[in-house]
């Protein structure tokens, strides 16, 4: 079992991008493993409040509506 953040191998994948590319990298996640349940972190690292807010915001409008269905 590979634990690299960012192979497609690993458990804890990270997922990072523009809200396209983060749809597309979910859905085929989605696809490969049947998974139901999405843990997501937005605020790591130091990085500021207000980017963590706006991924949050980015992903919650252009990322979640397109995943239910």
């Amino acid at each position: 079992m590979k634990l690299e953040p960012y192979s497609e191998e690993s458990p804890q994948r990270l997922i990072v991008g523009p809200p396209n590319t983060v749809l597309e990298k979910v859905q085929e996640v989605i696809e490969a493993t049947g998974m139901n349940y999405l843990l997501c972190i937005f605020s790591f690292g130091n990085l500021p409040p207000q980017a963590a807010l706006r991924s949050l915001e980015l992903f919650s409008r252009e990322v979640m509506p397109k995943l239910k269905g």
